[in-house]
């Protein structure tokens, strides 16, 4: 299997190569066998990534132009003294690069098993990483943006240590009302850096309300800020794919919050430490504003925005004793297996 570390380390070692007299650096991937040659890596004169598939030359691929950074092409490059024919799939735009490697990497696990049709592999893949593939350049996120995403991705871990296909829960960034939720429970994530008190601000009436015939619970999480350690968002999202979780539904759910990989990674010197979890039952006796706070269980006319603070700090509300959270991390993924 091809790791998506091995074809960065490629990369690198051509980086530090002299360019080819022909314009084209190049690098066999020996670990994958093609009917007519190795697979290459190339880097051209302006320094765009190619992976080249040699073909018979009189084969047939049907090129792919959908995407304005990367396209699959049938291209003739020079193998020694012989021109020969390959399927070329280039990434035009640098700021792809990184999510380039993730389709390479894809791409080169899929041929390991399927050595027939390169272009038809290798048009699946990009059509899979269409939408990412589309994405223009973002800037850097602001702190609150990456603290905020850190709590989300935290929380996730959790219910992906029971079960790495529940990603498909965290459903806030596809416009839902709460941030996660299995069909039946709702889990609200709020993130905080304060080192005093529990102050946490709601944005409108309906964060706090339960689903419909479901039930609310209310995730508080406080991180602390270091110089050095503790984690960055990308090495967050690093560890969430280690244990299973597939990347593409990641970067797929923070396209949603027009985040890509490459505006995360830009924050690499934010490093977090989660230092407090709690998880409050969302009840009758919890404070909060809902639509049943009003008359006729309505917003009044008028009122565009509401948003408002909650101190916790004292006790009631009170939240689940810290035994039962893994197991109510657990029973939210569970509600959704049955």
């Amino acid at each position: 299997m091809i790791t998506f570390e091995e074809v960065e380390r490629t990369w690198h070692l051509l980086d530090a190569s002299a360019l080819a007299s022909d314009g084209l650096t190049v690098r066999e991937i020996e670990a994958v066998q093609m009917p007519h040659g190795h697979p290459l890596f190339a880097l051209d004169s302006n320094s765009q990534r190619h992976l080249l598939i040699p073909l018979k030359s009189d084969i047939h691929i049907v090129e792919d132009k959908q995407s304005a950074g990367v396209h699959l092409l049938a291209n003739q490059w020079v193998d020694g003294e012989t021109k020969r024919i390959f399927a070329d799939l280039v990434c035009l735009k640098p700021h792809l690069n990184r999510l380039f490697d993730l389709i390479l990497t894809e791409i080169l696990n899929s041929l390991q098993s399927d050595v027939g049709q390169p272009d038809r592999v290798i048009r699946h893949v990009l059509t899979r990483w269409r939408e990412l593939i589309n994405k223009e350049p973002i800037n850097r996120l602001s702190p609150s943006e990456i603290i905020g995403l850190f709590g989300e991705l935290w929380q996730l871990r959790e219910m992906i240590r029971f079960d790495p296909n529940t990603v498909s829960l965290w459903v806030g960034p596809h416009g839902a009302r709460h941030d996660f939720y299995n069909g039946k429970t709702a889990l609200e994530v709020k993130t905080t850096t304060q080192r005093v008190g529990r102050v946490i601000t709601i944005h409108g009436h309906e964060q706090l309300e339960k689903p419909p015939e479901g039930n609310l619970y209310l995730a508080v999480l406080r991180l602390e800020q270091l110089p050095a350690g503790g984690e960055t968002a990308a090495e967050l999202i690093e560890n969430l794919v280690e244990l299973g979780c597939d990347r593409l539904a990641i970067l797929s759910t923070l396209a949603k919050q027009n985040m890509t990989w490459e505006s995360i990674a830009q924050c690499s010197d934010i490093h977090l430490r989660a230092v407090e979890n709690r998880i409050y039952p969302i009840d009758q006796d919890f404070p909060r504003i809902t639509s049943a706070s009003f008359k006729g269980d309505a917003v009044p006319n008028g009122i565009l925005a509401l948003e408002y603070q909650i101190d916790l700090i004292a006790e009631p509300p009170f939240p689940l004793p810290q035994h039962e959270i893994s197991p109510f991390y657990q029973k939210f993924v569970n509600e959704v297996l049955r």
